[in-house]
């Protein structure tokens, strides 16, 4: 069984941008279930599908933006100076990624003294060195 704490060891919050760890889970757990969805339907150009893919997109992404505004809300987040929006994809920015938000100041300020997250974990770690195979 996978360590809880090891599993949210990932390389994409190594530089602590929470927006962008967020967009970048929900993107990953977007294309999955698409994927789903075409092997269910057969292919993408089926009208089926191109229902099941709007409608699971506006799911997901109506979804995420109500994190990204609350979090914007509460001081946690500020609008990407790069000016995105979810809705136009994956990006270059390094600070959103595509998610249009980044840490604000002072969040960012108040998670400065912390550690790192170490992003390599064997699955000897990820198991706290129990047998891998259980």
């Amino acid at each position: 069984m996978q360590n809880p704490k090891s599993r949210a060891v990932q390389p994409l919050f190594h530089d602590r941008q929470v927006a962008k760890a967020i967009y970048l889970r929900h993107m990953s757990a977007m294309k999955e279930v698409l994927n789903l969805g075409e092997m269910k339907f057969g292919n993408r150009e089926s009208p089926a599908y191109k229902t099941y893919k709007k409608i699971v997109m506006d799911a997901f992404y109506n979804a995420m933006l109500d994190v990204l505004v609350s979090m914007e809300m509460a001081g946690i987040l500020k609008k990407c100076p790069c000016g995105t929006t979810i809705r136009q994809g994956y990006q270059t920015c390094p600070g959103c990624n595509g998610a249009g938000y980044c840490n604000a100041d002072a969040f960012d300020a108040a998670i400065a003294g912390f550690v790192p997250v170490e992003a390599d974990v064997t699955p000897e770690e990820e198991n706290d060195g129990e047998n891998f195979n259980k």
